[in-house]
């Protein structure tokens, strides 16, 4: 019989240790915020599902109402072979007329400070949406990147070395090209296979998700998916690894899968399964690290809209220095006392070779000659 899941007892020393290494910058949230419910027409449902549901119908494609987006490209496949590239800009045109407020879990996670840099595993703006609410009264600051096979892209420095709130698809973001974005189990499959070419590996993320604890929200992977991408991650064999950090995969129905439970009591012991929602998991954490930390609480927002003006100080400070180093051009100036006209013909002037020089003297000289033997 499989080793007994390894379900993490949510005590006071599991809630000290993960805020403790929150406060040493060691915990790196990896989030699919496409597993949160939303405030949509019908009622609260994921935001997967809603999308799912409103690009069926756009199809006119018969599904359940729970159903999740991977069933719709596989159906839409089934009726039209071939056809799947359409369906990234018919995606994409759904979530611009979506009018969905980020949920209050992403609102909860964007107030614990710590979090520099998030990890998502989904497609849509929820997660950038809900740290600019949060941090920065609704700006769009939060940096955003987003990686693909096609055109791969990586942190711009090491996670304490970043600027601003930065938010890395890993999945990618949704655009009308195909290979750009994850909408079914294919295309996570070919993200997967192309982080494993050392290439097309972003490198400085990787480093940080080896060296991280790992907090693993509403991440629904299939259970072949989630060995896959703890392997990946973790960049080592995972019942062998020589650096000792937890990850913590926070959901209710993912916790509840045996044969992943099973895999990792066997070989990864520093994974523990969470069965708690992330909804519930990420209030509790806010209200602990609030109730440690009460003045970076009450004072969050403000201190994030200061560090943003200092570091556009520090930015306009830095442009004003270079150009003072810079070299000073000065014009060239021009001999006194000439005119437009003889400013002209000192440039053509000196435009002339030395054998054209040569030339119009001597043709003047010979001019001179026949003037002066006429007038004798």
């Amino acid at each position: 019989m499989p080793a007994a899941p390894p379900q993490e007892d949510l005590d006071d020393f599991f809630w000290s240790d993960l805020l403790d290494y929150l406060d040493e910058g060691r915990v790196l949230p990896i989030v699919d915020s496409g597993a949160f419910a939303v405030d949509g027409p019908d009622g609260r449902v994921t935001y997967e599902a809603l999308v799912a549901r409103r690009l069926a119908e756009r199809l006119r494609l018969p599904i359940d109402g729970a159903a999740r987006l991977d069933e719709v490209v596989s159906r839409f496949q089934r009726q039209s072979p071939g056809g799947k590239a359409v369906l990234y800009g018919r995606a994409l045109q759904v979530t611009k007329e979506l009018d969905v407020a980020p949920p209050q879990a992403l609102l909860d996670l964007a107030a614990i400070l710590p979090f520099r840099l998030f990890v998502s595993v989904s497609f849509d703006t929820l997660l950038q949406r809900a740290i600019d609410q949060v941090r920065h009264h609704g700006e769009a600051r939060t940096e955003v990147i987003a990686y693909a096979p096609n055109r791969t892209a990586d942190l711009p420095a090491p996670c304490a070395q970043l600027l601003r709130p930065t938010v890395f698809h890993l999945m990618g973001k949704l655009s009308t090209a195909a290979g750009e974005s994850v909408i079914c189990d294919e295309d996570r499959l070919e993200f997967l296979h192309a982080l494993q070419e050392d290439a097309l590996r972003p490198k400085l993320l990787f480093d940080e998700l080896r060296d991280s604890h790992l907090l693993l929200l509403g991440c629904r992977l299939p259970d072949w998916a989630a060995r896959f991408f703890l392997r990946t991650a973790k960049d080592s064999r995972l019942s062998m690894r020589e650096k000792e950090t937890f990850e913590y995969v926070v959901d209710a129905e993912l916790a509840a899968d045996s044969g992943l439970a099973a895999f990792v009591a066997d070989f990864s012991r520093p994974t523990r399964l969470v069965a708690l929602s992330p909804e519930a998991f990420l209030a509790d954490l806010k209200r602990r690290w609030q109730e440690r930390h009460p003045g970076d609480a009450a004072s969050g927002s403000q201190r994030a809209a200061a560090a943003l003006g200092r570091n556009r100080r520090e930015g306009a400070a830095a442009g004003a220095q270079r150009r003072r180093a810079a070299p000073v051009v000065q014009p060239r100036r021009q001999p006194a006392g000439l005119g437009r006209r003889g400013q002209r013909r000192d440039r053509a002037r000196r435009r002339e070779r030395p054998a054209d020089r040569a030339l119009l003297a001597s043709r003047r000289q010979q001019c001179r000659f026949r003037r002066l033997r006429r007038a004798g």
